[in-house]
């Protein structure tokens, strides 16, 4: 079998990081680059569209919300259901994270989103398991 050697390197681009490997078969003398991305979708500062809702409605725990989100260097923001909901997002990877005590005013239950923009996780210990997700 032959043996391969693989050279790592991260590139920053406009749309995330973009991994650039360099991988070289030693027996056949063979190179090439070969562009990997992992995790491309950051997110730029602005306002995006997007909904919300629980995958098992019940009660005032309703199956889908429309958003209007404002990004701002790490930090995200909406208004959704008569609260202000607050939190982080890694803008070069999409992954955000808005904890219970980023709701206002606060939720009788705990309640959190976490994951990447385009398919996040909500969580509320009244409502169960939803989603978050810009378009």
């Amino acid at each position: 079998m032959r043996d391969l050697v693989c050279h790592v390197k991260k590139s920053k681009v406009k749309s995330g990081w973009v991994i650039l490997m360099k991988i070289s078969l030693l027996a056949m003398g063979l190179a090439a680059l070969i562009p990997v991305q992992l995790h491309a979708q950051g997110i730029e500062p602005g306002t995006y569209s997007g909904s919300r809702g629980w995958y098992h409605p019940k009660g005032d725990c309703a199956a889908y919300y429309p958003l209007q989100v404002h990004i701002d260097y790490n930090r995200i923001s909406f208004s959704s259901d008569g609260r202000y909901w607050s939190g982080t997002i890694n803008m070069a990877t999409g992954e955000l994270y808005i904890p219970d005590t980023g709701v206002t005013p606060p939720t009788r239950y705990s309640i959190s989103i976490i994951g990447h923009y385009r398919n996040a996780t909500m969580r509320s210990d009244y409502c169960g398991e939803g989603y978050f997700r810009l378009d």
